[in-house]
């Protein structure tokens, strides 16, 4: 009982301490919420030569991300910048390091709102030029596609992930609330975790697959040649696997092994 009364009383003081910043933020003389309005901020940009670098770092608090390849022989960066936020470019060990900071972080609290990243981050790849790119975004949307890569590595707390047409050894994508929709060819393994969204993945084929989802869908359609695994704790799992060389759940005579861990939904598979 002790412990119960005093976690009751930590979850009220957090509350109290949060409205209390709310009120601060609201209160200050020189807080405006139009501020941060996509209107008000200057698009910035930069440019690198093809072998500048071949890995990216992208960090950002709130902001929507988006990777365009094209044929020229640049990286074009196009950035924005505002009065409260600004990007900080490191190029160093071959790998250009891209973070968001906020001078003022009390203003951050008001702007988890998709008003203010209307318009996405863009970053214009030249085509077989990057290996590697890894993505940690708080609040925001990410959208790559066609694109080949060693490593691609995504962390979004709050938003949309969707990877099209993508070549890429390895594949990460951690999601904590948001849909995942990823259609990847030739990998060689491909992991997915989420807590709430639905998970859909296309592959032509792939090694290894590993999906785990705590509330939401996952659909999966392509080939394994090694083995899956899909987890989910309430929802359904649809699986159209192509060929039939499967042991599903110690079930078949196939090499691929597929295991499926579904607590609270339905589990459907097919061959194609």
């Amino acid at each position: 009982m002790k412990k119960i009364l005093i976690t009751l009383l930590i979850g009220i003081l957090i509350i109290i301490a949060g409205a209390g910043l709310m009120v601060y933020g609201y209160t200050r003389d020189d807080f405006s919420l139009d501020q941060y309005e996509m209107e008000n901020f200057e698009k910035e940009e930069f440019t690198y030569l093809k072998e500048d670098f071949s890995t990216i770092n992208f960090d950002s608090e709130i902001e929507n991300f988006k990777i365009i390849v094209t044929e020229e022989d640049i990286f074009k960066i196009e950035g924005k910048k505002s009065e409260n936020i600004y990007y900080e470019y490191k190029l160093e060990n071959n790998t250009l390091t891209i973070k968001q900071h906020w001078k003022d972080k009390i203003r951050l609290l008001f702007s988890f709102d998709e008003t203010n990243i209307t318009s996405p981050y863009i970053v214009y790849v030249p085509k077989d030029s990057l290996k590697e790119l890894n993505v940690n975004i708080k609040v925001g949307n990410i959208d790559i596609n066609d694109i080949i890569l060693d490593k691609l590595s995504v962390n979004v707390k709050t938003g949309d992930v969707k990877i099209k047409n993508v070549f890429s050894k390895n594949l990460d994508v951690v999601c904590n609330t948001g849909n995942v929709d990823v259609n990847a060819n030739d990998c060689i393994n491909i992991n997915i975790n989420i807590n709430v969204g639905d998970l859909e993945l296309i592959t032509n084929q792939a090694f290894d697959v590993n999906l785990s989802l705590n509330t939401g869908k996952i659909s999966f359609e392509g080939k394994i040649n090694n083995s899956g695994y899909f987890k989910c704790n309430v929802g359904d799992v649809n699986l159209i696997l192509f060929g039939n060389d499967y042991n599903i759940n110690n079930t078949g005579n196939g090499k691929t092994k597929i295991t499926t861990d579904v607590d609270l939904g339905n589990l459907h598979y097919q061959y194609k």
